[in-house]
């Protein structure tokens, strides 16, 4: 049996244990993709019916932008689980993600690999994974984290640990969330950035995201980024650096960077 997420719209009302609320939560999200090998318990009482636990199969699973949650499309897995918490095990090719509030375009994603464990507490959802590997041309990731997402839509508080296997630091203006940056640190960097390679680098981020980049202490964010022969075109009319080893870090708002080796025209 296959069943097109497409139409769920016309299945809310019929699918039991839902309130108004959740069902109208639902409908926003305009979830896409394909199920297979769907189970479900149901349980009845004198008043009503719910749902008390579900598994199935997922191809090409998608959401629109909704309240918190980002737009996600592509995703292949399982899930399984009931109405307050579950598992849901990733392995996808092709997929995508955009969130408007903090990127300026669709990140693609060549490979996500990794199980997400999720549970409402009250009015907030808790989501977490211990690994979770996402690939594409211009990176390789490593991460761990814990994210709680209020329903009402206030900001969401992440704990993330993220290793950087390998990013390509001329693609590097692709992936930042200029939606929470100064527009002049955005521009900087999109023009300045021309090429070079990271190994090895490493993201610490613990906090509420609409404090980014908690300047006065109500969180973490640390950034360290060994840099490889890069080309830094760091203001105009000036002779760009090429062949630029550095060590550049983030501590907030403050960037860092030592560099050892690197040159100048023929300096």
């Amino acid at each position: 049996v296959q069943i097109s997420m497409d139409g769920l719209g016309a299945l809310l009302p019929v699918i039991p244990g839902l309130d108004v609320e959740q069902r109208s939560r639902l409908a926003e999200l305009r979830p896409r993709g394909r199920v297979r090998e769907l189970q479900f318990g149901i349980e009845r009482t004198a008043s009503a019916a719910r749902v008390t636990w579900f598994a199935a199969h997922f191809f090409g699973l998608g959401i629109e932008q909704s309240g918190p949650f980002p737009f996600i499309a592509g995703l292949d897995g399982e899930v399984a689980g009931n109405q307050t918490a579950g598992l849901l095990v990733l392995d996808s090719h092709y997929a995508g993600i955009k969130d408007s509030r903090l990127f300026r375009g669709l990140l693609p994603i060549d490979l996500v690999q990794g199980e997400l464990r999720w549970q409402m507490n009250g009015e907030q959802l808790e989501i977490g994974s211990d690994e979770l590997i996402v690939n594409n041309q211009d990176l390789s990731l490593r991460g761990r984290f814990a994210a709680a997402i209020p329903l009402s839509g206030a900001a969401a508080a992440l704990n993330l640990q993220l290793d950087i296997e390998h990013a390509n630091v001329g693609r590097v203006s692709h992936y930042l969330p200029a939606g929470i940056m100064p527009a002049r640190g955005v521009a900087w960097l999109d023009r300045s950035l021309k090429s070079g390679v990271i190994t090895d680098g490493s993201v610490i981020l613990s906090g509420r995201l609409d404090q980014l980049p908690f300047d006065h202490g109500e969180g973490v964010l640390e950034v360290s980024l060994p840099v490889t022969d890069a080309v830094l075109d760091y203001s105009e009319g000036w002779s760009p650096i090429t062949g630029l080893g550095a060590q550049v870090d983030f501590t907030g708002r403050v960037m860092d960077v030592r560099s050892h080796r690197g040159s100048i025209r023929s300096a």
